[in-house]
């Protein structure tokens, strides 16, 4: 992420952690924190088509492509290539659940009431924009084995002084019906409908470092529960598509912390639209010790009535 001081514009460069000496698979022709030309153009086309499909519904996109540098290292005669992203913000759902948690620990039943609610509310608009890609023909992957949806690739920022932004984000594996044939693009949208519920069952999706000590495996389940409840019935909803939520059900849960400053409060909002970590440390640091909790398979199960959902509801009216 790199802020433009004078324009106060923020930008996301990706493909730019390779580090010093590329590692390049062969197997799977990609480059550890890194990519070609085509994954860049790829992403511009289906970026640009979901936020067209966005502004058709009156949603300012999370983030538009600007364009690319190609670095002077290649293999195979392809260019590493950077994509630059103009963004509102860039703070991940599964990182937005970490700290919520976290906080969440030995906090008096009225804070996990708010913090259920919240998650629902968050689930909501991410079932309503996922409904939205899939009405339009599109999906986040082109490949039932290797999903982009997943609660890594969800945003939440600060869109104003009264709402909270969730958007969808990286589409350099997106398909649409002008490269699937209509069942396997249904397909395809079933095992996305599925995944994003799966993701958020578990832990950090990717090795984003929250402060210095982390645990990529810390979850509680019985909140995340919350946010597939609203998944599921924002994708069964009906009407026009709204993707804000009121920042009151974030402010209120911050209100109820012991001994957290307004300053605290005041970076962990603001910075929801900046940097893309929401002052993080800052509130982190009022809270020095957490119980881990460890995922394994049998408790990644979806719920039961969320299963075979799909069909139907992809053929509601």
């Amino acid at each position: 992420m790199t802020l433009d001081e004078i324009t106060g514009r923020l930008f996301r460069l990706k493909g730019v952690s390779f580090g010093k000496n590329p590692i390049f698979d062969k197997r799977h022709d990609y480059v550890r924190g890194g990519q070609f030309s085509e994954n860049t153009e790829w992403e511009a086309f289906y970026s640009r088509k979901f936020n067209k499909i966005l502004r058709s519904e009156g949603i300012n996109p999370i983030m538009v492509y600007k364009g690319k540098y190609e670095f002077p290292i290649s293999f195979n005669h392809r260019n590493l290539t950077t994509s630059i992203f103009e963004v509102i913000g860039d703070t991940r759902l599964d990182e937005f659940f970490y700290i919520m948690e976290t906080l969440s620990i030995n906090m008096p039943s009225g804070f996990s009431y708010r913090l259920n609610q919240l998650y629902e509310d968050i689930g909501f608009v991410v079932g309503r924009l996922k409904k939205l890609m899939d009405r339009n023909n599109m999906s986040w992957s082109d490949n039932p084995q290797r999903s982009n949806a997943h609660i890594g690739n969800i945003v939440v920022y600060r869109h104003d002084t009264q709402y909270i932004g969730v958007g969808l984000v990286d589409f350099d594996s997106s398909s649409d019906s002008s490269e699937k044939s209509s069942d396997g693009l249904r397909e395809q949208q079933q095992v996305e409908f599925e995944s994003v519920q799966r993701s958020a069952l578990q832990g950090l999706i990717s090795p984003r470092p929250i402060g210095r000590n982390y645990d990529p495996y810390f979850v509680r389940q019985e909140h995340r529960i919350f946010f597939i409840e609203g998944f599921i019935r924002g994708y069964t909803a009906e009407g026009k598509v709204n993707n804000l939520i009121e920042s009151h059900r974030l402010e209120n849960l911050l209100d109820s912390l012991p001994n957290v400053s307004e300053e605290s409060k005041s970076a962990y909002l603001g910075r929801a639209s900046g940097l893309g970590r929401l002052g993080m440390n800052t509130v982190l640091g009022r809270r020095k010790s957490y119980q881990n909790t460890i995922v394994n398979d049998e408790k990644n199960k979806i719920p039961n009535r969320s299963m075979n959902f799909y069909n139907l509801i992809l053929n509601s009216p």
